[in-house]
């Protein structure tokens, strides 16, 4: 060993722990504070494998995680639907700033680029209101097996 090197030889690097669902998907959302973050919100990045779980899948150990999770893409949905809301008026708003052709041409842009912003925030809507379905069937379906596994248990039990 070299004498710039700190580590003990006793002291092998160890592998990294997976994080939770929850804290990866909290990394994934991230502060939200901006229509225009939010137009990164679910951009895949080169994490696009997913959770911790096998084959990249999102794992829940409780019920009060997945419970979490879901409140919290509920309260992105809602921000994410607020700012439809600011879209579509702000559209509604955009008006050429004169009536010569140039002008006409500049209002006609930003309404253009305001529908596709609303475009974008409508499939992000729906994308986040498929995945809390998604997240209350998986709770739904743990809540299921859990009193199936109870019920079982009290059954083996009481024979």
């Amino acid at each position: 060993m070299a004498d710039g090197d700190n580590q003990q030889p006793d002291q092998a690097a160890q592998p990294e722990q997976p994080k939770s669902a929850t804290d990866q998907i909290e990394e994934r959302i991230g502060d939200q504070n901006s229509i225009w973050n939010k137009l990164n919100f679910w951009d895949k990045g080169d994490d696009a494998s997913g959770g911790g779980g096998a084959n990249g899948q999102y794992v829940f150990a409780s019920f009060e995680e997945l419970q979490n999770v879901i409140n919290r893409f509920k309260d992105e949905r809602d921000k994410i639907r607020e700012d439809g809301e600011e879209i579509r008026q702000a559209t509604q708003l955009v008006e050429p700033p004169a009536e010569d052709m140039m002008s006409r041409f500049m209002g006609t842009a930003a309404k253009d680029s305001l529908e596709q912003m609303r475009n974008h925030n409508k499939a992000m809507l729906e994308y986040a209101e498929n995945y809390i379905e998604k997240l209350e069937r998986s709770l739904q379906s743990m809540q299921q097996n859990e009193d199936a596994n109870a019920g079982d248990m009290r059954n083996t039990y009481q024979d």
